[in-house]
């Protein structure tokens, strides 16, 4: 491995992590907080996100949730993920957004993230900040 400056050691080096970065307002998310289907609701520089680790487990994935308070749907299956919101409207995880199921066509944004491990991110990102619930 190449040398790193000091670095915050609240995760093993190869812990792997999920990332999101806003500018100068970094953050990582070890990938052991979405194991049994957790749901993570987050703010990120302003930003409003839902996090959330789809069907089967092949992926974590981040929302803007515009102000929805989302929930994992009783719905959801392992393989296919279905949330609501907090007026019991379904959204699907589809392409690059979430995709409302009540035909009104609304979608909420994925953001842009990264799968890494740790010292990998943290190479790139010295300063993150990590989430813990």
């Amino acid at each position: 491995m190449f040398p790193l400056p000091e670095r915050n050691s609240d995760l093993g080096t190869k812990e792997q992590v999920f990332g999101l970065a806003f500018g100068d307002q970094i953050r990582t998310y070890p990938l052991s907080l979405f194991e049994n289907q957790a749901l993570i609701h987050d703010t990120l520089a302003d930003r409003n996100v839902v996090i959330f680790a789809v069907a089967s487990g092949i992926g974590v994935w981040a929302y803007d949730h515009d102000g929805h308070t989302i929930t994992r749907s009783q719905s959801s299956t392992d393989q296919k993920t279905i949330l609501t919101d907090e007026v019991g409207v379904d959204w699907w995880t589809e392409d690059n957004a979430l995709v409302n199921l009540d035909g009104s066509g609304r979608t909420l944004e994925q953001l842009s993230n990264c799968d890494s491990y740790r010292f990998d991110w943290y190479a790139f990102y010295p300063h993150t900040d990590t989430h813990s619930p």
